[in-house]
């Protein structure tokens, strides 16, 4: 039996985590440009997540949500 967690996260969070993986990027700028949110949004989305799945910072959340597979890491390219 695995140990997956049943995603308790919104769309619009998962979203934004999966956004900092695929950007390499957590920063606040980086969201409110690509996700086109306030950047007092990013702040009440990131607290949400934190509360949710009880850490406290943003990389422990996208760790989290990576280990029960609620995002993927991008496609690393192949190299010939």
């Amino acid at each position: 039996m695995s140990n997956l967690r049943c995603c308790p996260l919104k769309p619009a969070l998962v979203n934004m985590l999966q956004v900092c993986v695929d950007t390499g990027s957590t920063s606040d700028e980086t969201l409110v440009a690509l996700l086109f949110i306030s950047p007092n949004t990013v702040h009440v989305y990131f607290n949400r997540v934190f509360e949710l799945l009880d850490v406290h910072s943003r990389s422990a959340a996208i760790i989290v949500a990576l280990k029960n597979r609620w995002i993927l890491l991008p496609p690393v390219g192949i190299v010939n």
